[in-house]
């Protein structure tokens, strides 16, 4: 194996481990996505283009993010609306709250037409709340996979919901590299006025290593980067253009 003296000097002298980074997304990368010119728009507006709103929320230890977005019919990502709720159940209350004007039609409003919460931590506390919102909010969790798109399980312990299962890897792959990054094909908006809150919770993604062995850096603070990463998800649920992968295993 071929190494490079500054490998060599992790590896040996500072005794650390090295890693090669394939993609290291830059604050320039994020800022870059507001919105300019005819597609401008600002927080809590919906932009001029036809689409459908929906929300995704990632629950943390002291706080739970959530994040509303318009999925257009190119299924591209415009995030409207984010914010931060105590507790997971406050998400019940919550979502009543969430209702947009559409940029130059401010009397005409919408909100969102479902949710997804990640399940990974306060497991049994997410699916009680989905259970609760009369099929607004619905769980996921993402999978430690290198292929394939998303799936679907009922949750046998819990009547009437079920999990939706996503390949982590690949979600990441498709939105921080194909959207933010190189903004190639489907693309990633802001609004123009979005706050340094939102590009914080984006902030520190590194793709580390390449080919089959790539796998993204786990970061603790990315919370709006893990609702944006949701909505992406929905938005390849209900792509005309995309199945759902393999059966998943049975959910717990």
């Amino acid at each position: 194996m071929f190494t490079s003296g500054l490998q060599n000097l992790y590896n040996h002298e500072l005794a650390k481990p090295w890693t090669d980074i394939d993609l290291k997304l830059k604050d320039e990368d994020l800022w870059s996505c507001r919105a300019e010119g005819d597609l401008a728009y600002v927080r809590g507006q919906v932009p001029q283009k036809p689409g459908f709103l929906f929300a995704a929320a990632d629950p943390g230890g002291s706080q739970t993010h959530w994040l509303v977005g318009m999925i257009d019919a190119e299924e591209n990502l415009w995030v409207v609306d984010w914010g931060t709720v105590l507790t997971i159940d406050n998400l019940l209350t919550e979502r009543h709250k969430w209702s947009y004007a559409r940029a130059g039609a401010l009397d005409r409003k919408m909100t969102p037409r479902t949710a997804l919460v990640d399940s990974g931590d306060f497991t049994s506390e997410v699916y009680k709340m989905c259970q609760r919102s009369g099929g607004f909010w619905w769980p996921s969790k993402g999978s430690e996979a290198t292929s394939g798109e998303w799936g679907q399980g009922k949750l046998d312990a819990y009547k009437g919901l079920m999990l939706y299962t996503y390949v982590d890897k690949v979600a990441k792959d498709e939105l921080y590299d194909l959207r933010i990054q190189r903004r190639r094909g489907r693309r990633v908006f802001f609004p123009a006025d979005a706050t340094a809150d939102l590009i914080d919770g984006m902030r520190g993604q590194e793709r580390i290593d390449k080919g089959m062995r790539a796998r993204w850096k786990k970061v603790r603070e990315d919370h709006y980067g893990d609702c944006l990463k949701l909505l992406q998800v929905i938005s390849w649920i209900f792509s005309n253009g995309r199945v759902p992968g393999a059966p998943q295993p049975k959910a717990e």
